[in-house]
């Protein structure tokens, strides 16, 4: 029997949120050690798994896309407060 622990390592990625936690070289690290170990299982395991896998990775893209979000209305006040700020000559 394999051991799945290239699984658990990826998972540890991902806090109980489903943010990443890691960095994206540490990320790309642990996705590829799975991705070898993946393609090693029987398919029936592979589909199991990546049924599973498709809801944790669903859930990570759309943390990823609010943070996304969020910083680009940071950005987007940011450069308004900065535009008014040159041209009133205030600080806003």
């Amino acid at each position: 029997m394999q051991s799945n622990e290239p699984y658990l390592d990826f998972l540890s990625c991902f806090n109980e949120s489903r943010n990443i936690i890691v960095s994206y070289e540490k990320l790309q690290e642990k996705m590829n050690h799975f991705n070898q170990w993946f393609l090693s299982l029987e398919q029936e395991k592979r589909e199991v798994l990546s049924q599973q896998l498709i809801l944790l990775l669903e859930e990570a893209k759309c943390k990823v896309q609010e943070e996304k979000d969020i910083l680009e209305q940071i950005i987007l006040s940011e450069n308004a407060k900065g535009r008014a700020n040159s041209t009133y000559g205030k600080y806003v």
